[in-house]
């Protein structure tokens, strides 16, 4: 159904929308702050009250045409008792680096629990166990690494290597 056609059904009902959202871009466009607000709000309650707090973090890099870095942010909660992926966005990255991959992944988070004071130490009361990314050495880096950094501020971190990205691997 075409977004206009809803709207001159609201016009009919006498409902004043105006017309300066009246098309599909709009609509898209509100349809996705919607699903955000309403994802962000569900993980919020979930880690503030929910039983299964424990959850890993997994990220993936990724370019854009104009050559700026991006991560791609999801968690893997339990939801009365069942795993989920849960996007907690997309992040633009400062730098390249381990250490901006992190940054990104706390800006993440921060904005998600409403809590600026979140750092990587801090995840612990909020039931990171796990971490889960690509191999590229920017993640996997033996010292310098995100995972390498990660498990220095968090010793009990569990990381792993994307198995989507392994087979990846393999098949290529």
């Amino acid at each position: 159904v075409k977004f206009s056609r809803l709207v001159e059904l609201e016009k009919h009902h006498g409902v004043n929308l105006g017309s300066a959202y009246a098309n599909d871009k709009a609509c898209v466009s509100f349809l996705k702050t919607i699903a955000e607000v309403e994802i962000r709000r569900r993980l919020r309650t979930h880690f503030n009250t929910s039983k299964y707090r424990y959850h890993s973090v997994f990220v993936d890099g990724s370019t854009t045409r104009t050559v700026s870095e991006r991560e791609v942010v999801f968690v893997k909660v339990l939801v009365e008792g069942v795993a989920q992926m849960k996007p907690i966005g997309i992040a633009d990255l400062e730098t390249g680096t381990a250490q901006g991959v992190i940054d990104s992944i706390i800006r993440k988070y921060q904005s998600l629990l409403r809590d600026e004071s979140v750092d990587v130490a801090g995840l612990k009361a909020y039931g990171l166990i796990g971490a889960g990314a690509d191999g590229a050495a920017v993640n996997f880096g033996r010292h310098r690494g995100v995972m390498a950094l990660l498990t220095k501020e968090c010793p009990w971190l569990v990381s792993v290597h994307c198995i989507a990205h392994r087979l990846e691997l393999a098949v290529n």
